[in-house]
């Protein structure tokens, strides 16, 4: 394996430690990097920066974030649903359907006969006869 510069140790050693104790992420690096088990050693918890995101910004923090310092998870929770909640747009009124309007087309008129319904159908909804046909038979019943 080749050497890795102190800087690439304690940035993984940054990362580990978010995951594990820091004698765990001290194993870790030194069974990847046995040639350098003297520099991992030798890092101190002092030395690492923990880097948090809020909401997609990068903040660094100078110390670690502990048990006693850490959000609760009913913290973060409530956080990320005030982030996230957003107002429900109120929905436009639909216009009534073809099925809607034809139906009542054909409760209100006077004239149930199939042709005069068609055309009334083919008139105020712009069908073809074909649909308007479909339409009188499906409503009718």
């Amino acid at each position: 394996m080749s050497n890795v510069s102190a800087a690439v140790i304690q940035s993984m050693f940054n990362h580990l430690t978010a995951s594990y104790s820091e004698s765990e992420a001290r194993d870790i690096l030194v069974q990847k990097y046995p040639e350098s088990e003297s520099a991992i050693r030798e890092i101190k918890a002092e030395n690492f920066r923990t880097t948090v995101v809020e909401m997609g910004k990068v903040k660094s923090v100078a110390e670690p974030v502990t048990i006693e310092t850490a959000p609760s998870v009913v913290e973060l929770k409530t956080a990320v649903k005030a982030k996230i909640a957003k107002p429900k747009a109120e929905k436009a009124a639909k216009a009534p359907s073809k099925v809607d309007q034809a139906r009542e087309i054909y409760e209100a008129a006077a004239d149930k006969s199939r042709g005069a319904v068609i055309a009334v159908f083919m008139e105020k909804l712009g069908m073809s006869k074909a649909a308007a046909s479909t339409y009188y038979y499906n409503i009718k019943g």
